[in-house]
């Protein structure tokens, strides 16, 4: 069973209230978007990408650049390009007007990108906050808090008051 098609590189999907799945996504030297995924949606990679080929070598080029046109647009996106990695959404308690957000880890700016979401899945609020590293992965904890893990092998705490290195060897 196809659930949806025309996705580049996901990289973080998570089910938004349990009810809505979301998958951020690598585009091409830009284009690095979030997507809401519908049953047989269809989101236009390779035909079209807010992202611009590599090179004329590419294997693989959108005939349109700068565009989703004709194609589900997604709620966001990113040019130049951040490289996103998991994407988790925040649980209510502890995070003050931030709960229910979404946060994504990135690679290429070391830092995650705190998103409010309206009920059409628009994005009303960004705030990035510096991690200072390439933020590998993220899981919300029972507490409630933010674990990243890093390209350097570090586990980063993040609450809503605070964020706490832990240094793994």
């Amino acid at each position: 069973m196809k659930v949806s098609q025309g996705h580049r590189n996901p990289q973080g999907i998570v089910s938004f209230d349990k009810k809505v799945l979301l998958a951020a996504e690598h585009g091409p030297r830009g284009g690095d978007e979030i997507n809401v995924i519908k049953e047989g949606g269809d989101y236009g990679w390779p035909f079209v990408s807010y992202g611009q080929p590599y090179s004329s070598g590419d294997y693989v080029k959108p005939s349109k650049t700068g565009t989703h046109e004709g194609y589900l647009e997604p709620i966001t996106y990113w040019v130049p390009s951040i490289a996103p990695t998991e994407l988790v959404q925040l649980p209510v308690a502890g995070w003050g007007s931030w709960g229910r957000a979404l946060v994504l880890g990135t690679l290429r700016e070391e830092v995650l990108v705190f998103m409010k979401v309206n009920e059409k899945f628009e994005v009303v609020e960004s705030v990035r906050v510096d991690m200072g590293e390439r933020i590998r992965d993220l899981e919300v904890l029972s507490n409630g808090s933010l674990l990243a893990t890093t390209d350097a092998g570090n586990l980063i705490t993040v609450s809503n008051s605070q964020v706490r290195n832990i240094y793994i060897k």
